[in-house]
C-alpha cells in the first residue's frame, strides 16, 4: 500500500523537529558553552519538543481521518471546539475561546473529535496559547508561537471536510 503523501510529509517534519532537539541537547551536553548560549539552546530544545508533541497529535489525528470511513452527519463544530478547549486547558494550554452559537457542518464525528484537539495544540505551539472564535458560519484560530504553522494543519482541514471556512491568524 502506498504511503499517503500528507502523512509522509507530516512524519518527515516531525523527524526534522526531533533532529533539531537532538542537536541542541548534544551541543549543551558536549560543548563548553557560556550560560546564555546554554540557556538559549535548552529553551530552543524545549520549544521544539512542545511543537513536536503537537505535530505528533496532528499525525495521530490525520491517521484517524485517513482510516475513518464512517458516514458524515450534521455536527456542531463550536461544541466540539469547546470540548477540545476544556481538555486542552486541563493539559496546560491557555485557550481563549469565543463562541457565537452553533457552527454546524456535515462531517464525520470521529474526524471532528480527532482534529479539534490537534488544531488547538498545533496553533498554540511552543507559546502554549491559542485564541479561537466560532461563529455560525466559520471557525478562526490564532496563536502566539513565532513559528509558522506546520503543513499538517492544512492536511487536517482538508481531511475534516467541513463545508465552512476555517482560518488561521485571524481570531479577534
Amino acid at each position: 500500500m502506498p504511503v499517503n503523501a500528507p502523512l509522509a510529509g507530516a512524519i518527515h517534519d516531525l523527524q526534522a523537529r526531533l533532529g533539531s532537539i537532538r542537536i541542541a541537547v548534544t551541543a549543551v551536553a558536549g560543548l563548553d558553552l557560556d550560560e546564555e548560549t546554554r540557556r538559549e539552546m535548552l529553551t530552543s530544545a524545549s520549544d521544539e519538543s512542545v511543537r513536536a508533541s503537537a505535530e505528533l497529535a496532528g499525525v495521530s489525528a490525520l491517521a484517524t481521518c485517513l482510516l475513518d470511513n464512517s458516514p458524515t452527519e450534521p455536527c456542531d463544530l463550536a461544541a466540539a471546539l469547546q470540548s477540545a478547549a476544556d481538555a486542552a486547558r486541563l493539559a496546560g494550554l491557555a485557550v481563549d475561546l469565543k463562541t457565537q452559537g452553533a457552527t454546524m457542518a456535515t462531517v464525520s464525528p470521529a474526524r471532528l473529535q480527532a482534529v479539534m484537539p490537534a488544531l488547538l495544540r498545533l496553533v498554540g505551539g511552543a507559546a502554549k496559547a491559542v485564541r479561537a472564535t466560532a461563529t455560525p458560519d466559520a471557525l478562526s484560530f490564532d496563536g502566539d508561537d513565532t513559528e509558522p504553522l506546520p503543513p499538517i494543519v492544512g492536511y487536517l482541514i482538508d481531511h475534516l471536510g467541513a463545508s465552512i471556512p476555517i482560518t488561521f491568524g485571524t481570531a479577534p
